[in-house]
This record gives structure tokens, C-alpha cells and sequence, in this order.
């Protein structure tokens, strides 16, 4: 099974939406302020996104943790606790537009921090790997209403065919199909599905072009027919997040990334 692949796929998802969102918040900046001249200025909301996460274990289903995000103008947090099988995931990205090539790292238990230069990434040779291991189509279903939101269903089914020198590290070949509920309910979506197209090299050509069609309220993934993991948004809140949210601590302490 790719039990290992998926875990690293929710990684990389949250990862992408720390480090794209800046980046397509700086370079539509000067457009946006020279159309905004002309209109009304809007009230520009913050925004929160929490996920719930369910994986599948020896007993069934059974919850796994959370991913939040957090959005402002300009910036962005996001945030992952996830517990599968003895691996603990806690993470947590802040993103700038003043910098859209950094991305800040907080480590929230020894309240240190480390700074990550994504501006490469997408030329990084293992990310070059990991595509070129994976083949995906994309299927859309139809439309269906679910956590009321009125969602278009999309299927990306992805085939992996890895090197036998790394399967203890990511598992074996197989299949998987992810099936997702996307929807353009959500107020301001537009600005979110932007952050995911904005750098579709970071993705397969499937899993970027399943933001057309909005932003995800509900994800399943299946291996060998059966349900291995369901992520699922929670709530949506609309509210003013203090500016400290996107900044570093003041009583963290920069520790140097490993090259």
C-alpha cells in the first residue's frame, strides 16, 4: 500500500499553500491596488479554513487530526497536527508577500524557528522524482451537495511505479484514487483557488486542475477499493486574525535549517 505516498501528499499540500500563497499575493499586488482605485474599497476579511482528518488504522477509520489555515492580506499560517501509526506530524507556516520566496517554520514546542527558501522548489530534483514516479487522470463525476455546499465531485486516479532502492521509504507500486468535492460556495474562493494554480509545477497536471472547479470541502482517498483516508472542512470562519498570528514570537529563537 502507499500508505507512506498519501502521507506525504497532505504535507506537500499544506506546504504548497504556505509558499504559493505569498508569492501570488505579491506578484497581483500592483494590479489589484491600480484596480481598486476605480472602486469602493471592500472590507478585505480575514479568513479561516479548518480540516478534519480521519485515517485508517488496525481498528477502522478513526480520527487522525487537523490542518488550519489561516489567510490576511498578504499573509498566511497554516497548521497541521496529524497522529497515523506512531508518526507525529505538527507543523506550523507562516507566509509573507514581503518575501514570497520565504517561508517560516515554527516550531511551537521549543519555540524555535527556521526559514526555508521554496523559490527553487519546484526544480528540486526530488521533487522532479516524485512526479515523474506518479502517473494521474482526472475523472469529473458530477455535481452533489455535501456539508451544504453545492460541490462538483473530481476523481484523480494516480498509478506509482517506484524504484525498488527507495520503496521502504515510500511504499510499493499501486493505484490510488482520490476523490475530491470541490465548491465555489465559499466567499472569496477566488482568492484561495488562485494560491493553488498560481504554480502548477509543484503538482501533477490532474491535481492542479481540480482548482477550476473551486476549493476542497471533502476528500477521500482509496487504495485497492477501500477507504484509507477522509479529510473533511470543518468550519469556515470569516473574522479578523490579529497581525501577531502571522508574525514570529518574540520569545523564539532562530535555529538553522540542515542543508
Amino acid at each position: 500500500m502507499m500508505i507512506k505516498s498519501n502521507l506525504i501528499t497532505a504535507l506537500a499540500l499544506l506546504f504548497l499553500f504556505s509558499s504559493v500563497a505569498c508569492s501570488n499575493f505579491s506578484n497581483k499586488e500592483g494590479t489589484e491596488s491600480r484596480e481598486a482605485s476605480n472602486t469602493e474599497s471592500s472590507s478585505g476579511e480575514d479568513m479561516i479554513l479548518a480540516y478534519q482528518i480521519k485515517y485508517k488504522g488496525e481498528e477502522g477509520l478513526k480520527p487522525a487530526g487537523s490542518i488550519r489555515l489561516s489567510f490576511s492580506d498578504g499573509s498566511v499560517r497554516s497548521e497541521m497536527d496529524i497522529k497515523i501509526r506512531g508518526l507525529n506530524m505538527k507543523m506550523t507556516m507562516l507566509g509573507n508577500a514581503d518575501k514570497p520566496d520565504e517561508t517560516i517554520m515554527l516550531n511551537t514546542e521549543k519555540k524555535t524557528y527556521s526559514k526555508m527558501d521554496v523559490s527553487g522548489i519546484a526544480d528540486n530534483e526530488m521533487t522532479k522524482k516524485m512526479q515523474e514516479m506518479q502517473k494521474d487522470s482526472l475523472i469529473v463525476v458530477g455535481e452533489e451537495k455535501i456539508n451544504g455546499y453545492d460541490c462538483i465531485q473530481v476523481n484523480v486516479v494516480t498509478t506509482v511505479e517506484v524504484p525498488s532502492a527507495i520503496k521502504g521509504i515510500i511504499g510499493a507500486d499501486g493505484e490510488t484514487v482520490t476523490q475530491y468535492w470541490m465548491t465555489k460556495d465559499i466567499p472569496g474562493y477566488e482568492k484561495y483557488q488562485r494560491l493553488l494554480e498560481s504554480q502548477p509545477e509543484l503538482m501533477s497536471e490532474s491535481s492542479a486542475a481540480i482548482y477550476q472547479y473551486g476549493i476542497p470541502v471533502k476528500q477521500v482517498t482509496l487504495e485497492s477499493g477501500e477507504v484509507n483516508m477522509i479529510m473533511e472542512l470543518e468550519s469556515v470562519e470569516q473574522v479578523d486574525i490579529p497581525d501577531s498570528t502571522f508574525e514570529i514570537p518574540d520569545d523564539y529563537k532562530y535555529k538553522k535549517t540542515t542543508p
